[in-house]
């Protein structure tokens, strides 16, 4: 009997450190995301009306056109 306790104790021992490793990694993803906005939308504040950003990380492209007077054509 002691031994399915200990057995079950290592069990949810390691099911618990791997939900908090699960944790701890989505969670980092999402700071990470949040600081890379961040940081696009300070430089995007710098740039004067006519200017076009892009960014490129790994396989996704972020491509950003900045205004001007707000007259023109949205498509």
């Amino acid at each position: 009997m002691p031994e399915t306790v200990m057995a079950l104790a290592s069990t949810a021992l390691v099911l618990t450190g791997q939900l908090a490793k699960r944790w701890i990694v989505g969670r980092t993803r999402v700071r990470l995301a949040q600081l890379y906005q961040r940081g696009v939308t300070e430089r995007v504040r710098q740039l004067p009306p006519g200017s076009v950003l892009i960014e490129r990380r790994s396989e996704n492209e972020l491509r950003i056109e900045i205004g001007g007077t707000g007259e023109g054509s949205h498509d």
